[in-house]
């Protein structure tokens, strides 16, 4: 009759102690070596803000909020750490999960991470071996890239190699897995109704890409996507030792270029369906060197679109004097030509713009204020124009302005003087437009002489298959 007493005080004493232990543990000197620790290991300042020891349901540390860096770039909520209890009397200590729960990285911490993972892989046979590593709610945040809600779960070998990983973000709308090759491991992304977290943010309907991950690359040799109902077809490098570099190749196809225009301005005003051939790299020792050196070359072409704001036409029979109109548009059958862009604008050179009512040459340029500057020759067909009307294009991409150069406006003053007004004007228009495209001196818009080299016309045409 007495022993369920005895039982029952015995489990009592079992619990009185599994909850008084962490109580009387230092606790504050666990985060005082930890913070030693990491702060040895990654060369910066680590503060951790408690620690506490749990035995049920298995004995774990929780560390709750660790920052790192003077100005802290790197904050976790909680880091929990369950170890397996044996290894503990052993020399080599094992942990069996590590769960970091709300990370928030800045553009300083993968500025650091390059640092870090340089400095590692030189101590062998680590005094302490994690097996899983488990992710939840991490956010990225930089000038350029914007990550949230993150998971992951990332197992490693005994020798701390990655034998899997597998995260999502958005919701599940991407989903990425790793797993090993070699000394690296072959990547896999799919994704479904997904905006691209770097600018421009393209929404993709679909995403596949495959490659390989190393230590100080990423390799994505096939990317294939659906978007704004085209298809994209690229091949993507992007390097962040020794330096931060990333260059690449895409094709797209059939593509809606209204959408993708106005993640540029949201005074764009352009339609047609957009097939192009395209290069771009970019370097720099950090991130944010990388992305203001980016640059991108391409050729383009655009099917049975509409040049909103801008009548060439009626600007083509205007006045000398006179500037176009804000309303009106153009219709094309075929909008062609070479861009090149970088940081500071846009730069449109060789184009060729032609519908059953026109064919203009020109190019163009546009600042990071939309402001437009270049020249566009117009000829309008069944007048049996002998040139082209050359007009000025000036103003912003909201309020385009359309009016006849230098030349044309001389010639039709002097031909007014000379025969009247009416029949003189005309004629000389025409001779000061003969005149300034025979002698007149014609700039190009260009993008940076050191920027990647465009592709050619004929890739241009063959589309996204071509040459694949």
């Amino acid at each position: 009759m007495r022993r369920p007493p005895r039982m029952l005080l015995a489990a009592g004493a079992v619990l009185v102690l599994l909850l008084a232990t962490p109580l009387v543990l230092p606790t504050r000197l666990i985060v005082e070596r930890i913070e030693l620790a990491a702060g040895a290991r990654l060369d910066e300042q680590v503060r951790i803000d408690s620690a506490s020891i749990h035995l049920l349901p298995r004995p774990r540390l929780v560390l709750s909020g660790l920052a790192v860096g003077k100005r802290p770039h790197l904050r976790i909520e909680t880091i929990t750490v369950t170890p397996r209890l044996l290894s503990l009397l052993r020399g080599q200590k094992v942990i069996d999960l590590v769960e970091l729960v709300g990370p928030r990285l800045s553009q300083v911490t993968l500025e650091r991470l390059g640092q870090w993972s340089a400095g590692a892989g030189g101590n062998d046979g680590p005094s302490v071996r994690v097996e899983r590593l488990r992710v939840r709610q991490l956010e990225l945040r930089t000038e350029a890239l914007k990550l949230a809600n993150v998971s992951g779960d990332v197992r490693l070998s005994a020798d701390a190699r990655l034998l899997s990983a597998v995260l999502e973000a958005d919701g599940g709308r991407l989903q990425i897995t790793l797993t090993p090759r070699g000394h690296a491991m072959r990547i896999r992304l799919a994704a479904k109704d997904w905006r691209l977290p770097l600018k421009p943010h393209l929404h993709f309907t679909s995403l596949r890409a495959i490659g390989v991950l190393s230590a100080h690359a990423l390799d994505l040799s096939e990317v294939e996507g659906s978007l704004y109902g085209g298809r994209l077809a690229a091949r993507i490098r992007f390097d962040w030792r020794p330096r931060w570099m990333l260059a690449g190749r895409a094709e797209l196809e059939n593509m809606q270029v209204e959408p993708l225009a106005r993640m540029y301005s949201t005074s764009s005003s352009i339609s047609g369906r957009l097939d192009a051939v395209s290069v771009f790299e970019g370097g720099g020792a950090s991130p944010t060197e990388l992305a203001d050196s980016m640059r991108l070359e391409a050729r383009f072409e655009l099917h049975d679109g509409l040049l909103h704001k801008m009548d060439l036409a009626a600007a083509a029979t205007l006045v000398p004097g006179k500037t176009s109109p804000k309303a009106g548009v153009t219709r094309f059958d075929r909008f062609r030509g070479h861009l090149g862009a970088d940081r500071k604008g846009f730069y449109f050179s060789d184009l060729g713009i032609s519908s059953g009512a026109l064919d203009a040459k020109g190019h163009l340029t546009v600042t990071g204020e939309e402001a437009l500057s270049g020249r566009i020759d117009v000829a309008l067909k069944g007048t049996g124009s002998i040139v082209g009307t050359p007009l000025a294009v000036s103003g912003t991409l909201d309020a385009p302005r359309l009016r006849p150069t230098g030349g044309t406006v001389a010639g039709a003053a002097a031909g007014t003087l000379l025969l009247g007004p009416g029949l003189g004007t005309t004629l000389g228009m025409k001779a000061g437009q003969l005149t300034e495209r025979l002698f007149g001196r014609k700039d190009i818009a260009r993008a940076p002489a050191n920027a990647a080299q465009p592709a050619t016309e004929k890739s241009a045409r063959s589309g996204p298959t071509g040459g694949r």
